[in-house]
């Protein structure tokens, strides 16, 4: 009752621990003051800091436990709780100037007053440098500007922002860099899933490696080195992200556009040399547009190639079988053996002999003559047959060859009718 939790009361600092001090309130009456007690913002590692034996101070009563015989005191109760007011004095928003106290590899420590540090973090720095450590950028005791982001009393954190000052870049990056337009810068980094250049002060694109020529590449390090300046072309910006994508090989197809729009546009030359530089130009755009069209085919000509396909193999199925014409060529051809055989027989009869000689040679020759003869018939009869076999197979092949253009036929007409039915 002489105590009352709340009241405010005059003692005398008899001792200090590492834990608190104790105050005399009265003679056998003693009360402890805890270093969390002490002060509401500055961090007390020993007593002695605030306090020292002797010395006559006010404070206020926390609790009383009659039982235990304590009672637990407080300083820092005695003065206004700086947190519960530092939101009215700094509203979000505000920009404050103070001096850096500590830095630490999170942030900044910046004094404001009545011992309270706001902490800019090391996100809070810069809108677009990386920053490893803010010891890169300041050093203690340096004067700076920073913008109030949060105050959360209840957990007695201020909360800075260095960057806030200055607007967002990346808000109007949007119009510095449509999409399409082609724009310069260097290379900063090389990775194997692209390379990125830098088109401002902390603003970077990437060029996928998807990106970067028409032709496969595994790894950009071998076309590239950091600091060469490049040329690419916008393709896409997400400033939430902070990403903007480039490519290089839409430059390429833009030339080419550019080629092509230029050979159609081609007044007549008024030269020799005009209508050769002229041609040259329409031959080339015309050989890009076939290694274009058989890179990446059409799909509205695909049903079209198919039928191609279907005809060039019927063509082929038509070539192994043997033709009409063919088989009249080798029966011509026979025809023809045969009159050269009779002139190369007639030319290897011997000059008439003597007569006597002659006949002599006569009776003895008669035998092999007659033999000659039978096979000279034999022949003749195998070259009839084969002319016949020859004259069949002839028959044969056209009454085939008309078979397979009368299904070709059913085939294509088939054919159109499907198409007619898909399109209607």
């Amino acid at each position: 009752e002489k105590y009352p939790v709340g009241s405010k009361i005059p003692g005398k600092v008899v001792s200090l621990t590492d834990y608190g001090a104790f105050i005399e309130l009265e003679e056998g009456i003693e009360g402890l003051i805890h270093v969390s007690e002490m002060s509401w913002t500055r961090k007390i590692r020993h007593p002695s800091q605030i306090v020292s034996v002797g010395e006559e101070i006010e404070a206020i009563v926390l609790d009383i436990k009659p039982e235990s015989r304590r009672i637990s005191l407080g300083i820092k109760q005695t003065v206004e709780n700086p947190w519960e007011v530092i939101s009215q004095k700094y509203p979000v928003g505000t920009v404050i100037e103070g001096k850096i106290k500590n830095i630490t590899e999170f942030g900044l420590f910046i004094g404001i007053d009545d011992d309270i540090d706001g902490l800019v973090h090391i996100s809070d720095i810069s809108w677009t440098k990386r920053i490893n450590h803010p010891s890169e950028v300041y050093k203690k005791n340096d004067t700076i500007q920073a913008v109030v982001l949060d105050i959360d009393k209840d957990n007695e954190r201020f909360s800075l922002g260095i960057k806030q000052i200055q607007p967002d870049p990346w808000e109007s990056v949007e119009q510095r860099y449509e999409v399409g337009k082609e724009i310069s810068g260097v290379i900063t980094n090389l990775t194997d899933f692209g390379v990125f250049i830098e088109l401002e002060e902390g603003i970077e694109g990437l060029v996928h490696v998807s990106e970067i020529a028409k032709e496969k590449i595994s790894s950009p390090k071998e076309h590239f080195k950091i600091s060469d300046t490049i040329t690419a072309k916008v393709m896409n910006i997400n400033s939430d992200e902070r990403r903007i994508g480039l490519s290089i090989k839409r430059l390429e197809d833009d030339d080419e556009k550019v080629f092509e729009d230029f050979a159609k546009n081609m007044k007549p030359a008024t030269s020799q040399f005009g209508a050769m530089l002229r041609d040259n130009l329409k031959e080339q755009l015309e050989s890009n547009n076939k290694e274009t069209d058989k890179a990446e085919p059409k799909p509205a000509e695909t049903k079209e190639a198919e039928k191609e396909v279907k005809k060039e193999v019927k063509k082929e199925e038509k070539a192994k079988e043997p033709k009409p014409v063919e088989a009249e060529v080798k029966v011509e051809e026979a025809k023809v053996e045969d009159t050269k055989l009779e002139d190369d027989t007639k030319a290897e009869e011997p000059e008439p002999e003597p007569e006597v000689k002659k006949e002599e040679k006569v009776e003895k020759s008669e035998p092999a003559e007659a033999e000659a003869k039978v096979e000279e018939a034999k022949i003749e009869e195998a070259k009839v047959e084969e002319a016949k076999v020859e004259e069949a197979k002839v028959e044969e092949a056209k009454v085939e060859e008309a078979k397979v253009e009368e299904a070709d036929d059913a085939e294509d007409s088939e054919e159109e009718k499907t198409e007619t039915d898909e399109k209607s």
